[in-house]
């Protein structure tokens, strides 16, 4: 069974995604941030204090900010990832397991959105090997820089590369994707 038409759809769905999630957390941010007073009751009956609720809220608000902009995307998908790992085990140790598929999901969609807004020497680092290099699926990488390997677009790589500037070449080509 073929998987690469979803990863090669997830730009597109992505963006209208990460505004639609980004304005989910800036309005239940700013509702806990007024002291809604559902919010308020929801957080007694987990046993906790006023002033967590008003952390809380301004940790959704600015993190719900942050997903809008690419740059930030990842660090605010992280920290609302986080948030929303506390409130799956809140919900789950007050007795309350009903409500656990909303930040459950959430939290999915969240990570998801981290993993492909991560910095990209994140995402080379847990791309696949040489051997499953998946190019037989659609919008799946390799690992690579857009240039592919030897390109230009790895041209960030020489410095890194045995026999980079400054370093003997010893007579080797530097080939990442090779066995040595």
């Amino acid at each position: 069974m073929r998987f690469g038409w979803a990863f090669s759809r997830w730009p597109a769905v992505e963006r209208w995604l990460r505004p639609c999630l980004a304005l989910f957390f800036v309005a239940a941010g700013g509702a806990k941030l007024l002291g809604m007073p559902e919010d308020g009751e929801l957080f007694r009956q987990l046993g906790y204090a006023p002033w967590f609720m008003w952390l809380t809220g301004a940790v959704q608000l600015l993190s719900g900010l942050g997903l809008l902009r690419s740059a930030s995307a990842a660090v605010a998908a992280a920290i609302l990832a986080a948030s929303l790992a506390g409130e799956a085990g809140s919900l789950l140790s007050s007795g309350d397991p009903w409500m656990l598929p909303v930040p459950l999901g959430l939290l999915l969609l969240l990570l998801a959105i981290g993993w492909h807004n991560a910095p990209v020497w994140l995402r080379q680092h847990h791309a696949p090997s040489a051997g499953q290099e998946g190019g037989d699926r659609p919008g799946m990488g390799n690992g690579f820089l857009p240039g592919g390997p030897g390109l230009p677009g790895n041209a960030a790589l020489g410095s890194l590369a045995p026999g980079g500037p400054g370093q003997q070449n010893q007579g080797r080509s530097y080939k990442p994707w090779a066995d040595q």
